[in-house]
């Protein structure tokens, strides 16, 4: 499963203590800067277990992170792979 959040940046310090506990290490996640409703700070694509996802959902929205939904999800989500593949490609060209 797949989900995607947003965190101001005074946030970040207590986001990364949480992503780093046992609990939450099998999780795969991807950050990047951003912006929401023009505040800035960093979105977060998750994949994992959605069992996991569900535990993680309720400590980052303590926090004041908030869980994009819908096609605004969708958007950043591909961004987000287009951002992997092209630097996968970056690598191939370097190493290829």
């Amino acid at each position: 499963m797949e989900t995607v959040y947003f965190y101001e940046s005074n946030k970040k310090t207590e986001v990364e203590k949480i992503l780093a506990a046992d609990a939450f290490m099998r999780l795969s996640y991807v950050t990047k800067i951003g912006g929401c409703d023009e505040k800035v700070g960093y979105h977060i694509h998750l994949t994992g277990d959605i069992n996991e996802l569900a535990s993680l959902d309720n400590e980052l929205v303590e926090l004041g992170a908030v869980h994009i939904i819908g096609e605004q999800k969708e958007k950043i989500i591909e961004r987000f792979k287009e951002d992997a593949e092209n630097a996968a490609c970056g690598m191939g060209m370097i190493f290829g």
